[in-house]
């Protein structure tokens, strides 16, 4: 049997990610903040390259409309997962679903 070979099912792995938190009904708040320019370089073929950081985290597109962030865009961070979101995009998608949109972590913005 399986069981026998990868131990006891995690009381969170049958219906995908569960809360790190503990129970399923508490949704970590997203953390808002502005992008912020750590490093601005030139590469040898013209191109430019930002480094952008979120709250101190590394951040490159939005999740949800895949889009490039620019410096001091106002963005929402997933306080356990650390996915990155345009605050308009995040904003969007949680009048619809109550989770991260690329790990469902449950996630909210923290006004209700």
């Amino acid at each position: 049997m399986v069981q026998d070979i990868l131990g006891p099912a995690s009381p969170g792995a049958q219906g995908g990610a569960a809360p790190a938190g503990g129970a399923d009904d508490e949704a970590a708040t997203a953390l808002q903040g502005r992008i912020e320019m750590q490093r601005r370089r030139v590469t040898k073929d013209g191109r430019v390259k930002l480094k952008l950081t979120l709250l101190g985290a590394v951040v490159d597109k939005c999740g949800i409309c895949l889009s490039q962030f620019k410096d001091r865009d106002e963005a929402m961070l997933g306080p356990k997962c650390q996915h990155a979101y345009h605050d308009r995009c995040l904003r969007r998608w949680l009048a619809m679903n109550r989770t991260c949109p690329i790990c469902r972590e449950a996630l909210s913005l923290g006004e209700e």
